[in-house]
């Protein structure tokens, strides 16, 4: 019964396009972004879980504009 339903609403058939097409671009985007991270970066993000620095977002922004002075 929910396939007759489905099979006669007209002008369905470009949603699964549409939806595949941001899926892939999407996926695609995902991949250059991820594929342009340097090694550094990609060290200093995976040492981040056993630092034990625990610095206040608070603490490090007055950090910053004392440095700036």
């Amino acid at each position: 019964m929910f396939k007759a339903a489905v099979r006669s609403i007209e002008g369905l058939e470009f949603w699964p396009t549409i939806s595949f097409t941001i899926f892939f671009i999407f996926f695609i985007g995902l991949l250059i972004y991820v594929y342009g991270f340097t090694k550094s970066h990609t060290d200093e993000m995976s040492n981040l879980p056993f630092e034990d620095n625990e610095i206040d977002v608070d603490e490090k922004n007055d950090n910053k504009n004392k440095l700036r002075t």
